[in-house]
């Protein structure tokens, strides 16, 4: 019987190619003698810049590497061999005089598989690369396997994706016709009609938003099916998320007079990595179905940390609606089904939505659960782990802290989840009930600068009077639910400091406080603005759409927000017009004879390369994976799915038009607040947050503070050529090189806790492939803020 083990120091039975990197004559003539009598083919390299370029032309099965050497040292060439793709799978031994843990440690970090110590024993290094070749041509054995099932079970899902190309194709061809029906019927809308034409109205958009719902659920349902849903794993912004599924339902949760509230848990991460766009799905899907069945009282999405290893959030959607019998819990998540056969008539739906959400949820490694009582409400919650994420600390938000804050609501639901995140950031408060207003009076001084209270109460003349007179300097936020509501003659207007529309969204009181604790006054009082946004910028757009009724129905939805609009047929016409035009955006079809969508903004990119960037967004009536990641990848800034109404047009332009402009005359939102280094106030920042994480320094090190200063000196160093290297490459429009160095940075920086250089150098990797003025711009950040590391750390450390 054959042996398949290994026999020590029996030439391997195969013929391997070995790359000895050392600077050392004596010993490359020692290694060569060694492996090449063992039948090993042996190439050298005298230092790591030559090995790199000789590996341009070969491709060696293990590479063995010495550390100290000149120009480029072990550790450098190692860690270029992993970024790139081309050698990234080569094996690479470690051979040193180098003794130290911290060495091997590094070598290892690195990517190296094995560490050999200088001077060596022959047997042992033989040993070694044979142990390392039979793992490799095991992965390689294992790899074909791999391949070859993969193959097999492809055939075996052609059927199925057969189908799922039929439903997609079919999709796109109802979506057409269905656009304009959908858009027709939103602009006659808004035409003067009698109430039987209101009423007709309002048949053909229920029916055709429930034919569109029928559609994507079918469609979504095949994808799951054939398992051609893939996750994502991309960073996004929990709160943001949750509160565009706030801004999506809450014209609809007005008017049936119903609360629509978001509560986070303040250990629950805010930036997270995984598939943001299933998790709006399913978020989205079960505020859908909880709005459908309360007729009054309130809705909650609750987030809470269900567990912290992996760390997995628990979504909760709550309601107090009509509520589901225990009998039927059991069954509703199954396909085409609902609680009971008179749901659908009564209610509508295909019964796929649950199933959907189901089906998404596991495939997110998580689950999904409902709890209901008839006539008491429903509880439908779901967890979800995450491999990253983050607690993006706000320097501004040392601001709010120690703040005195006086809360007048009778809701008891919303007081409490205002009061949590007052809580969260460090807000002192005063919740009053306002019939206790009376009895508590004695508790109201003139340290509760600010009132946030209910519009309700601005109609209780006596408290509002009283209030006036108790502190008056203090300002009120005023949370409303109806935008036209009077403000009675004895409120004066001057107290108002801002309008915040119901649903209560967390991040825009933050932000009003923010700005009202900081004296900056120009808080923009846009809450009472109705559910569109109307052009107030003068700008420009550009519509590229070859089927007509979609060019009548989308320039007169753009008309119907005051933006000036032209239109041509192809993306051939397109590139003509932005020639002698200047638009601000352009909504780009992209399937369009003559010349693409794809096509066209690819040439549109070629021709600004550095210069004014046009923001395109794309439009399509398909709805197939990687139909965005298509678009994102010719160029376009973002895209929407056909067909679209008056709503989407208004929120795609206000992100990438109006956020542009407040974003530039407001210094509160986040992209400025991220970090201001340097400033001409007395307030120095770091007094509320330093630049460093010393417990995440002290788990690295151990608590070695001799071994930490080592470490930082290390760093300091190193941060330093990376910078200097950073800004050289960007000048040069190495995208390549920005990237590495952008993920060097991040890594090291994140390894000894320097705080917000991590999360800077992750942008400029992003950014690197398509806008290098912006990478250009955080790396002057990344350099104040190492600027500030080295001048705090001799004072701390």
């Amino acid at each position: 019987m054959m042996n398949n083990n290994l026999i020590i120091n029996e030439p391997i039975k195969f013929l391997a190619t070995i790359l000895v990197i050392d600077d050392l004559p004596e010993n490359v003539t020692i290694l060569a003698d060694l492996l090449t009598l063992r039948n090993y083919d042996v190439r050298i390299a005298r230092n790591g810049q030559l090995a790199l370029t000789s590996l341009e032309y070969f491709t060696p099965d293990l590479i063995l590497l010495d550390i100290k050497m000149p120009n480029l040292d072990g550790y450098q060439v190692c860690e270029r061999l992993k970024a790139n793709p081309k050698t990234a799978e080569i094996p690479v031994i470690f051979l040193s005089a180098l003794d130290s843990a911290f060495d091997k440690v590094k070598a290892f970090e690195v990517g190296g598989v094995d560490y050999i110590t200088k001077p060596f024993q022959e047997l042992e290094v033989v040993t070694r690369i044979s142990h390392h070749l039979n793992l490799v041509r095991q992965k390689q054995y294992l790899e074909r396997e791999i391949k070859e099932r993969k193959k097999a079970e492809e055939i075996g899902k052609e059927a199925l994706q057969i189908k799922s190309r039929f439903l997609a194709n079919m999709s796109h061809e109802i979506r057409t016709p269905l656009n304009a029906i959908l858009g027709i019927a939103e602009l006659l809308s808004f035409t003067e009609l009698n109430l039987q034409q209101k009423d007709f109205i309002n048949i053909l958009q229920s029916s055709s938003n429930h034919l569109l719902l029928l559609i994507n659920d079918i469609l979504d349902y095949s994808k799951l099916e054939s398992q051609e849903v893939k996750l994502e794993n991309q960073a996004f912004n929990l709160t943001q998320l949750i509160e565009e599924i706030l801004d999506l339902f809450s014209v609809q949760a007005n008017l049936k007079g119903i609360e629509l509230y978001y509560c986070k848990s303040p250990d629950v991460p805010t930036q997270l990595t995984g598939d943001a766009f299933r998790l709006r799905q399913i978020l989205t899907n079960l505020v859908s179905n909880a709005l459908k069945f309360t007729h009054q009282g309130h809705i909650i999405i609750r987030l809470s940390l269900h567990s912290s290893q992996p760390l997995t959030v628990c979504f909760a959607v709550e309601d107090t609606g009509i509520g589901i019998k225990k009998e039927a819990t059991k069954s509703i998540f199954k396909a085409f089904s609902q609680a009971e056969n008179s749901t659908t008539r009564l209610y509508g739906g295909t019964g796929l939505g649950l199933s959907i959400c189901q089906q998404l949820v596991k495939l997110m490694g998580g689950k999904i659960e409902v709890k209901s009582e008839i006539d008491q409400g429903s509880t439908f919650w779901f967890t979800v782990p995450f491999s990253n994420y983050s607690f993006p600390k706000l320097i501004e938000q040392c601001l709010l802290e120690d703040q005195w804050v006086l809360i007048l609501d009778k809701n008891v639901i919303r007081r409490q989840i205002i009061t949590q995140y007052l809580t969260e950031w460090k807000i002192n408060y005063l919740p009053i009930f306002p019939e206790l207003f009376e009895k508590q009076l004695s508790l109201i001084t003139q340290k509760f600068s600010l009132v946030i209270l209910d519009q309700k109460i601005i109609n209780n003349r006596k408290l509002i009077i009283t209030l006036q007179e108790k502190i008056p300097n203090s300002k009120l936020i005023i949370l409303s639910k109806s935008p036209d509501y009077k403000i009675p003659d004895y409120l004066s207007l001057a107290k108002i400091f801002a309008d915040l529309k119901y649903p209560f969204k967390p991040s825009i009181l933050n932000q009003c406080l923010l700005e009202f604790f900081s004296g900056y006054s120009s808080f923009i009082r846009e809450s009472l603005e109705d559910s569109y946004h109307k052009n107030t910028t003068n700008a420009k757009l550009l519509l590229v759409e070859d089927t007509e009724v979609n060019q009548k129905v989308i320039v007169n939805l753009l008309n119907l927000l005051d933006y000036q609009v032209d239109w041509v047929n192809n993306g051939e016409e397109a590139l003509n017009k932005l020639e002698n035009n200047h638009y601000d955006l352009v909504f780009m079809d992209c399937q369009m004879p003559v010349l693409n969508g794809y096509d066209a903004t690819k040439k549109i990119r070629k021709k600004e390369r550095n210069k004014s960037h046009t923001i395109i967004i794309g439009l399509t009536a398909y709805s197939l994976k990687g139909d965005k990641e298509k678009c994102l990848e010719a160029g376009m800034d973002d895209y929407l799915s056909k067909p679209v109404n008056l709503q989407q047009l208004s929120q795609m332009i206000n992100k990438w038009l109006k956020n542009q402009i407040l974003d530039q005359e407001n210094p509160f939102l986040e992209a400025q607040l991220l970090i201001p280094i340097q400033s001409n106030n007395e307030q120095n920042y770091f007094k509320c947050s330093s630049p460093i994480d010393f417990e995440r320094l002290e788990d690295f090190t151990g608590g070695n503070n001799d071994f930490a200063k080592e470490i930082i000196g290390f760093f300091i160093t190193d941060m330093f050529t990376y910078l200097t290297e950073l800004e050289e490459a960007i000048e040069n429009k190495q995208i390549e090189e920005v990237k590495y160095l952008a993920h060097k940075i991040k890594g090291t920086s994140a390894n000894i806790g320097v705080k917000y250089m991590p999360e800077i150098s992750s942008r400029i990797e992003l950014l690197a492939t398509t806008n290098l003025t912006a990478s250009q711009e955080l790396t002057l950040e990344l350099k104040q803020i190492f600027n500030q590391v080295k001048t705090y750390l001799p004072q701390n450390c």
